[in-house]
Protein backbone atom coordinates (compact mmCIF):
# COMPACT_ATOMS: atom_id res chain seq x y z
CA UNK A 1 0.00 0.00 0.00
CA UNK A 2 2.82 2.58 1.10
CA UNK A 3 4.53 1.42 -2.75
CA UNK A 4 0.90 2.44 -4.80
CA UNK A 5 0.49 5.75 -2.66
CA UNK A 6 3.63 7.66 -4.90
CA UNK A 7 2.62 5.92 -7.50
CA UNK A 8 -1.07 6.88 -7.31
CA UNK A 9 0.55 10.66 -6.38
CA UNK A 10 2.52 10.43 -9.75
CA UNK A 11 -0.28 9.49 -12.23
CA UNK A 12 -2.85 12.23 -10.73
CA UNK A 13 0.10 15.07 -11.30
CA UNK A 14 0.80 13.99 -14.68
CA UNK A 15 -2.86 14.30 -15.11
CA UNK A 16 -3.56 17.57 -13.75
CA UNK A 17 -0.45 18.84 -15.95
CA UNK A 18 -1.79 17.25 -19.35
CA UNK A 19 -5.32 18.90 -18.56
CA UNK A 20 -3.98 22.10 -17.83
CA UNK A 21 -1.90 22.09 -20.86
CA UNK A 22 -5.09 21.14 -23.22
CA UNK A 23 -7.11 24.11 -21.56
CA UNK A 24 -4.11 26.53 -23.19
CA UNK A 25 -6.29 28.72 -26.16
CA UNK A 26 -3.83 30.26 -29.25
CA UNK A 27 -4.46 34.04 -30.02
CA UNK A 28 -6.39 34.31 -33.12
CA UNK A 29 -6.62 38.01 -34.69
CA UNK A 30 -10.50 38.89 -35.83
CA UNK A 31 -11.18 39.90 -38.75
CA UNK A 32 -11.39 43.52 -37.72
CA UNK A 33 -7.48 43.39 -36.74
CA UNK A 34 -6.89 41.78 -40.08
CA UNK A 35 -8.07 44.07 -41.90
CA UNK A 36 -7.05 47.78 -39.84
CA UNK A 37 -3.28 46.14 -40.23
CA UNK A 38 -1.40 48.66 -42.28
CA UNK A 39 0.81 47.68 -45.05
CA UNK A 40 4.79 49.10 -44.79
CA UNK A 41 4.82 52.30 -47.64
CA UNK A 42 6.69 51.28 -50.86
CA UNK A 43 10.33 52.35 -51.01
CA UNK A 44 11.23 54.71 -52.79
CA UNK A 45 7.75 56.63 -53.16
CA UNK A 46 8.99 59.45 -50.96
CA UNK A 47 12.15 60.75 -50.06
CA UNK A 48 12.73 62.05 -46.68
CA UNK A 49 11.58 65.40 -45.20
CA UNK A 50 8.87 65.31 -48.70
CA UNK A 51 5.66 66.26 -48.20
CA UNK A 52 2.58 64.87 -50.53
CA UNK A 53 2.34 67.17 -52.97
CA UNK A 54 3.22 67.18 -56.81
CA UNK A 55 6.45 68.27 -57.58
CA UNK A 56 6.81 68.53 -61.47
CA UNK A 57 10.37 68.85 -62.47
CA UNK A 58 11.02 72.17 -64.59
CA UNK A 59 11.90 71.45 -67.58
CA UNK A 60 14.89 73.14 -68.91
CA UNK A 61 15.26 75.68 -72.24
CA UNK A 62 19.14 75.98 -72.04
CA UNK A 63 19.33 74.02 -74.71
CA UNK A 64 18.11 74.60 -78.06
CA UNK A 65 15.43 72.34 -80.05
CA UNK A 66 16.82 69.99 -82.47
CA UNK A 67 15.45 69.26 -85.85
CA UNK A 68 14.60 66.11 -87.51
CA UNK A 69 18.40 65.93 -88.81
CA UNK A 70 19.47 66.44 -85.34
CA UNK A 71 21.35 69.62 -85.69
CA UNK A 72 20.73 72.27 -83.52
CA UNK A 73 18.52 75.25 -83.87
CA UNK A 74 18.92 78.09 -81.73
CA UNK A 75 15.80 80.42 -80.65
CA UNK A 76 17.70 83.53 -81.93
CA UNK A 77 18.39 81.77 -85.40
CA UNK A 78 15.97 84.05 -87.39
CA UNK A 79 18.39 85.52 -89.85
CA UNK A 80 18.34 89.45 -89.82
CA UNK A 81 15.82 91.38 -92.75
CA UNK A 82 18.59 92.62 -94.70
CA UNK A 83 17.26 96.19 -95.27
CA UNK A 84 16.99 98.59 -98.10
CA UNK A 85 18.95 100.91 -100.16
CA UNK A 86 20.29 103.42 -97.40
CA UNK A 87 19.05 106.41 -97.60
CA UNK A 88 21.88 108.98 -98.93
CA UNK A 89 21.63 112.56 -97.76
CA UNK A 90 22.46 115.77 -99.48
CA UNK A 91 26.30 116.30 -98.68
CA UNK A 92 26.96 119.64 -96.62
CA UNK A 93 28.34 122.22 -98.56
CA UNK A 94 31.66 122.29 -96.01
CA UNK A 95 31.78 118.02 -95.62
CA UNK A 96 32.04 115.23 -98.08
CA UNK A 97 29.50 112.08 -98.84
CA UNK A 98 31.37 108.94 -99.30
CA UNK A 99 29.09 105.34 -99.72
CA UNK A 100 29.43 102.00 -100.93
CA UNK A 101 28.73 98.27 -100.15
CA UNK A 102 31.45 95.80 -98.43
CA UNK A 103 31.77 92.96 -99.80
CA UNK A 104 33.89 89.94 -99.24
CA UNK A 105 36.88 89.50 -101.99
CA UNK A 106 36.74 85.79 -100.73
CA UNK A 107 32.82 84.60 -101.53
CA UNK A 108 31.66 88.09 -102.58
CA UNK A 109 29.03 88.19 -99.51
CA UNK A 110 28.09 91.33 -97.92
CA UNK A 111 30.08 92.03 -94.31
CA UNK A 112 28.65 93.76 -92.03
CA UNK A 113 28.65 94.52 -88.40
CA UNK A 114 32.40 95.81 -89.61
CA UNK A 115 33.69 99.63 -89.33
CA UNK A 116 34.79 101.20 -92.26
CA UNK A 117 37.31 104.17 -91.86
CA UNK A 118 38.20 106.89 -94.03
CA UNK A 119 41.64 107.00 -92.85
CA UNK A 120 43.59 110.31 -93.41
CA UNK A 121 46.72 109.63 -95.91
CA UNK A 122 49.51 111.64 -94.80
CA UNK A 123 52.44 112.31 -97.42
CA UNK A 124 56.16 111.49 -96.24
CA UNK A 125 58.87 113.94 -97.25
CA UNK A 126 61.18 114.79 -98.60
CA UNK A 127 61.26 111.07 -99.82
CA UNK A 128 57.77 110.68 -101.30
CA UNK A 129 55.50 107.53 -100.03
CA UNK A 130 53.00 108.05 -97.54
CA UNK A 131 51.20 106.48 -94.32
CA UNK A 132 47.55 106.59 -93.10
CA UNK A 133 46.28 107.66 -89.91
CA UNK A 134 43.26 106.39 -87.72
CA UNK A 135 41.68 108.24 -85.10
CA UNK A 136 39.08 105.43 -83.86
CA UNK A 137 36.47 107.88 -82.28
CA UNK A 138 37.31 110.85 -84.50
CA UNK A 139 37.93 109.51 -87.73
CA UNK A 140 34.75 109.50 -90.41
CA UNK A 141 33.77 105.65 -89.76
CA UNK A 142 30.33 103.86 -90.18
CA UNK A 143 29.23 99.94 -89.23
CA UNK A 144 28.00 98.17 -92.15
CA UNK A 145 24.60 96.44 -91.78
CA UNK A 146 23.32 93.27 -93.17
CA UNK A 147 23.84 93.86 -96.66
CA UNK A 148 27.06 95.60 -96.55
CA UNK A 149 26.34 98.99 -96.96
CA UNK A 150 27.88 102.03 -95.49
CA UNK A 151 27.80 105.37 -95.32
CA UNK A 152 29.90 108.34 -94.06
CA UNK A 153 28.98 111.67 -93.79
CA UNK A 154 30.90 115.05 -92.81
CA UNK A 155 33.71 113.79 -94.05
CA UNK A 156 36.14 117.02 -94.23
CA UNK A 157 37.63 118.17 -97.48
CA UNK A 158 41.05 116.08 -97.70
CA UNK A 159 42.86 113.29 -98.68
CA UNK A 160 41.79 109.49 -97.36
CA UNK A 161 42.33 105.79 -97.77
CA UNK A 162 39.45 103.49 -97.33
CA UNK A 163 39.64 101.04 -94.54
CA UNK A 164 38.00 98.35 -92.88
CA UNK A 165 39.58 98.06 -89.05
CA UNK A 166 38.85 95.01 -87.16
CA UNK A 167 40.52 93.91 -83.45
CA UNK A 168 42.73 91.99 -85.62
CA UNK A 169 44.10 94.77 -87.78
CA UNK A 170 43.33 96.93 -90.66
CA UNK A 171 42.57 96.50 -94.60
CA UNK A 172 42.51 98.50 -97.36
CA UNK A 173 39.55 98.40 -99.40
CA UNK A 174 39.56 97.45 -102.94
CA UNK A 175 37.68 98.41 -105.94
CA UNK A 176 37.22 95.83 -108.92
CA UNK A 177 40.35 96.45 -110.33
CA UNK A 178 41.71 94.79 -107.07
CA UNK A 179 42.84 98.23 -106.35
CA UNK A 180 43.43 100.76 -103.00
CA UNK A 181 40.18 102.95 -102.73
CA UNK A 182 42.69 106.97 -102.27
CA UNK A 183 39.74 109.22 -102.60
CA UNK A 184 40.98 113.36 -102.82
CA UNK A 185 37.30 114.72 -101.86
CA UNK A 186 36.36 118.63 -101.96
CA UNK A 187 33.28 119.99 -99.65
CA UNK A 188 30.06 118.92 -101.48
CA UNK A 189 31.36 115.50 -102.94
CA UNK A 190 28.83 112.99 -103.12
CA UNK A 191 30.84 109.79 -103.31
CA UNK A 192 29.17 106.19 -104.49
CA UNK A 193 32.34 103.74 -104.65
CA UNK A 194 29.62 101.12 -105.08
CA UNK A 195 30.54 97.52 -104.57
CA UNK A 196 34.11 97.51 -102.33
CA UNK A 197 35.98 94.66 -101.10
CA UNK A 198 38.03 93.27 -98.76
CA UNK A 199 40.46 90.58 -98.11
CA UNK A 200 38.80 88.93 -95.58
CA UNK A 201 38.45 86.44 -93.99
Amino acid sequence: MKRLLPVLAITILLMSLIGCSSNKKTAVPTETQAMTTQQPEAVGEHYPGEDDTDVTPAVSDAYPPYTEAGGAVLATSTPAPIPGALEIPEPDPEFAVVHGILLSNVDKTPLHLMMVYAADKVPLEPGGGFVYSIQEKTSPHFETDAAGQFLLTKVPAGSYIMMMVTPFGSYGLLDAKNEEIHLDLKAGDLIDLGEVYVSWP
